[in-house]
């Protein structure tokens, strides 16, 4: 099943240019709404706490942070759990932002760098909003430049590079996109309830003051991701690809933004490498010895088929039926003609040799200790080199696959039922049946996978009732039915007859808009869960049309760009509450958790209430 990614953590490495300024806009500043700004509080007073999602009440940082010094290097001493800092981003005219690219001050903490990076209209991806944390490595031990600094907190960091050298530094951290709306109500209230106070005290009207602050709420909280990550003089950035949908940002009922103002935030907390969940030592992550898993190599644009790759292979009767097809005869000398059959450079028959690449790539998938190239592969669909860089539709490409070794497997065993049938065919049935006289029309067809309604339905279920709802056939669209001089009012519908062992289901994200006469993806929210009944959607079903979720093949991006990858959980005999979930994302393999791999993916869309 296909679902947007909600945001989820990606690294993406960037060319080190030159800082743009931090836009000096107070917190107070941006927060400030009609009815607040007849409140004349001053800037001292309006650093007010910021309290976290586990309500820690964490300082507002003012450019050096609460770590160490200036003295830190790239071995200093481990950080403790407690060395946590935080600091926010204001963005002037959020959505008349040209650049590309946008970078806060740099702050210290720990004796490292730190700056947020911003991306307004997405990393290759318009829909979203990119963010993520960057660190620009140890802070010069110069006392002159940190001094000057720590004076003017505006100044930039970035003026106390020295290179010093490979550097590493482990950190958790969790970036937020403010809901300003809320924020602003929030901080009102908090001054209604001291203005409350003091009139209680000195005998005030406390009524009137209440009404001052009485700022609407946004029906929608601040938008954080947390994660973390080993940053390195070779790495130095990580954060979230997908992290708030745009749409969401320029619905201005929804109060992220305030009077054209954004704010984001970040909380550091540096840890020990050891603490990590995740191994990145030396900067290279060892799928295999990670998760017993490797993954394929992307040739420019192929992330869709190497998801589908993955998730054929997880399925253990495909890889078994798929290493049971003979191995393809050769001839005995590369590129000849043996009898007018056409051979491959490689002595291989041109028939044969995309059964032949699959094997290959499934037995390196089982037995290789690092990434897996599928070169081989494509150059046996005929791809040349523009193919591999252009993006296919993955639904398309998994019936091709999977009709040529259906093929393969007739012409082998002409008498015997195919794997490929056996796993994956299903069976419904078409009708039309008349109201008023007694005549039916009936076509039985064969389905390899089923595309559902996204528009309109929010999960599983609602999708599969649309698929068989009745259409009545009435009005100037009655049937005509055989035998019958008269038009008949029909009710018209699709009944499943029989579900494969393994159901593949395409989430229809993609439609056409008639009003904008163009393809737009549909980013609605849609669940779907670890286990499924479909027992009263089959005719004559006896209660064992129950399916547990393996695989959900994930695209992020819009119509014309975007990116594929994969969760998979192997082990479909254990408890779905104990069963571990992988992300297979090109050429690299990572555990996590079911949260990740099936709520995570629902969609970014509103939820409809």
């Amino acid at each position: 099943a296909a679902a947007e990614q909600a945001g989820q953590a990606r690294a993406r490495g960037r060319d080190d240019a030159a800082a743009i300024a931090d836009i000096s806009v107070d917190t107070d500043d941006l927060a400030a709404s009609d009815a607040a700004a007849q409140n004349e509080r001053s800037v001292a007073e309006e650093q007010v706490a910021l309290v976290d999602a586990g309500h820690r009440a964490v300082g507002v940082a003012t450019g050096e942070g609460d770590g160490a010094g200036g003295g830190g290097s790239a071995d200093a001493a481990a950080p403790q759990e407690s060395a946590t800092m935080m600091f926010s981003y204001i963005v002037e005219n959020f959505l008349d932002v040209e650049e590309r690219r946008m970078v806060s001050a740099w702050h210290e903490h720990g004796g490292f760098r730190w700056r947020i990076l911003l991306f307004p209209k997405g990393n290759n991806n318009a829909a979203f909003i990119s963010v993520y944390l960057e660190c620009g490595g140890p802070v010069s031990s110069a006392p002159e430049t940190v001094a000057d600094v720590r004076a003017d907190p505006s100044l930039s960091f970035v003026t106390a590079d020295r290179s010093p050298g490979p550097w590493t530094r482990a950190a958790r951290f969790k970036l937020s996109f403010s809901n300003l709306m809320e924020e602003t109500a929030n901080a009102n209230r908090m001054a209604a309830q001291r203005q409350l106070q003091e009139d209680d005290v000195h005998g005030g009207a406390a009524a009137s003051t209440s009404q001052r602050f009485d700022v609407p709420r946004s029906r929608r909280h601040a938008v954080s991701q947390e994660t973390q990550y080993r940053f390195s003089s070779k790495g130095s950035d990580w954060g979230f690809l997908e992290f708030i949908e745009r749409a969401l940002v320029e619905d201005s009922s929804q109060g992220f933004l305030l009077n054209g103002y954004a704010k984001l935030s970040v909380e550091i907390t540096l840890i020990d490498e050891s603490a990590l969940e995740q191994s990145f030592s030396s900067g290279h992550w060892d799928s295999r010895k990670e998760t017993g898993f490797v993954g394929l190599k992307n040739q420019g644009a192929t992330c869709y088929m190497n998801s589908l790759l993955q998730t054929l292979y997880g399925v253990g009767a495909f890889r078994k039926a798929v290493y049971r097809m003979p191995l393809p005869e050769t001839s005995a000398s590369n590129g000849a003609s043996d009898g007018g059959r056409a051979y491959s450079a490689g002595g291989v028959a041109a028939s044969e040799e995309m059964s032949y690449a699959l094997q290959k790539v499934f037995f390196e998938l089982q037995h290789s200790p690092s990434v897996v190239k599928t070169k081989k592969l494509t150059e046996s669909f005929g791809w040349d080199t523009s193919d591999a860089f252009t993006q296919h539709d993955v639904q398309e490409l998994n019936r091709i696959l999977c009709d040529h070794l259906e093929e393969k497997m007739k012409k082998q065993n002409p008498n015997e039922l195919n794997t490929i049938s056996e796993l994956f065919e299903g069976k419904l049935l078409n009708y039309i049946e008349c109201v008023h006289v007694p005549y039916k029309s009936t076509r039985e067809e064969s389905f390899y996978d089923l595309s559902l309604n996204v528009k309109g339905c929010r999960n599983i279920y609602e999708s599969f009732e649309k698929y068989t709802e009745v259409e009545m056939m009435d009005g100037d669209n009655k049937y005509r039915a055989d035998n019958y001089a008269e038009l008949q009012e029909a009710r018209k519908g699709v009944k499943f007859l029989k579900l494969p062992p393994v159901l593949q289901l395409h989430l229809k994200r993609f439609e056409y808009d008639f009003m904008r006469d163009m393809m737009v993806k549909i980013n609605d929210r849609f669940e779907f869960q670890p286990e499924i009944d479909l027992s009263r959607f089959i005719e004559n079903s006896d209660g064992s049309d129950v399916y547990v979720l393996h695989s959900v093949l994930v695209h992020i991006g819009d119509v014309h760009a975007g990116h594929y990858y994969v969760y998979i959980r192997p082990d479909l005999h254990s408890d779905s509450r104990e069963a571990q979930w992988y992300k297979f994302d090109d050429e690299m393999v990572t555990k996590v958790s079911e949260e990740e791999a099936i709520d995570d993916n629902y969609g970014s869309g509103f939820e409809r209430k």
